[in-house]
């Protein structure tokens, strides 16, 4: 699993167009509905300092960079001249708690196991039904 967080602050005047640039940005991400990313963002206490968290299960760039509306959050953001530039660490895992993985695989899974557990009660339910019907 990658995992990659990326921070910067912007100025004040630019908080409301960078959160936009992001809105449109994240939508198109979502749209492309790429199978084991997930893309956060954050916004620190300060209301300046913008935190974005990629996991994924194998490179994203190719993805993210081909989207328009990412090349025009990355240019605009860079033209704003930020207080403090975007930089880049990558990260590992190494240890969670309860809900809180990292990427949106377990929600995936999650879903399929409830999914699962649902048509199987269908299911028995069913024979259940018609199994008694026969004895009365």
């Amino acid at each position: 699993m990658r995992i990659t967080r990326h921070r910067y602050r912007v100025k004040p005047e630019y908080v409301a167009q960078n959160r936009q640039n992001l809105d449109e940005f994240i939508a198109a991400l979502t749209a492309a509905s790429v199978p084991g990313l997930s893309y956060r963002v954050f916004l620190e206490e300060d209301g300046q300092t913008f935190l974005h968290l990629v996991t994924s299960q194998d490179d994203p760039s190719a993805v993210i960079t081909g989207l328009p509306s990412f090349n025009k959050f990355q240019s605009e953001l860079l033209a704003s001249d930020p207080v403090v530039r975007p930089d880049q660490v990558g990260m590992s895992l190494v240890a969670t708690s309860g809900d809180s993985y990292v990427g949106a695989w377990p929600v995936t899974v999650f879903s399929l196991l409830i999914g699962d557990l649902l048509r199987c009660s269908d299911t028995l339910s069913s024979v259940h039904s018609r199994r008694y019907e026969s004895y009365v």
